[in-house]
């Protein structure tokens, strides 16, 4: 009988112990880590009561639609990092009311769309850097009324944000641009806006704001010509670096 009951024992313990999701330790919430998993359904072991689901340096990449219905009554964090997700399918995060942050970040994502993020209207995190984003579809923003940070980063954005969708985020307090190629005449208007609204915008432009502005005004041309406003955004930034010449005495 004991050699049986140690038998059952150290298969559970064996079983804890090869499972790739584990529930965080410390963490007063339901939290799972999950590492190494090529398959969605190896979340199968995380209870329906789950509030935080991160999945690390895994291979899914491509999550269907319902991928976590299952924890619609209670997820609020969900986090897929370094995980090769590539596509993202229309209602994947179906019925997820209750996410408060979502993170896919070092991903493969080329597009953000509306057909998977409509459901997450209570959404106030959202992180997707270094991904290989080019479009955000224009609706997106719409879904979002409660958004307070918003990091797309270092991803491959070469078109302007309209403002009439940036007007969309109410509550946008945290704003992360840094990294993308976005045309020098669309950035003005835009850090003019999250200025006035007193939203933190987190980019590296410098100041080159000043200087396109500058160059819309007064250079004959740059309005309408992205070659002209780019070269004499140059001429003035060369013009700027050179060191200032000291008189002779």
């Amino acid at each position: 009988m004991r050699i049986e009951i140690f038998g059952i024992v150290l298969a559970a313990c064996v079983a804890s112990c090869l499972a790739k999701c584990q529930r965080k330790e410390g963490d007063i919430a339901e939290s799972y880590i999950c590492e190494g998993i090529s398959s969605l359904t190896e979340l199968n072991v995380i209870p329906t009561l789950a509030q935080k689901i991160t999945i690390l340096n895994s291979k899914i990449p491509s999550l269907p639609a319902d991928s976590f219905t299952r924890f619609s009554g209670t997820l609020n964090y969900l986090n897929i990092t370094h995980s090769e997700l590539e596509k993202i399918e229309d209602n994947a995060f179906a019925r997820l009311s209750l996410l408060r942050e979502l993170i896919l970040d070092y991903n493969r994502i080329a597009e953000i769309r509306t057909g998977w993020i409509k459901d997450l209207r209570n959404l106030k995190v959202l992180r997707v850097w270094h991904n290989h984003i080019k479009l955000i579809e224009p609706e997106v923003f719409a879904h979002l009324p409660n958004l307070e940070l918003l990091d797309i980063a270092y991803n491959q954005i070469d078109h302007c944000t309209p403002l009439e969708q940036l007007e969309k985020l109410d509550n946008l307090e945290i704003f992360y641009v840094t990294g993308n190629p976005w045309p020098l005449r669309c950035r003005p208007p835009v850090v003019f806006h999250l200025e006035h609204n007193h939203v933190q915008f987190i980019h590296n432009w410098g100041n080159d704001h000043i200087l396109i502005e500058e160059c819309l005004a007064h250079e004959f041309g740059a309005k309408w010509d992205d070659q002209i406003l780019y070269k004499c955004v140059a001429n003035h930034l060369g013009k700027l670096s050179v060191p200032p010449i000291v008189p002779a005495h």
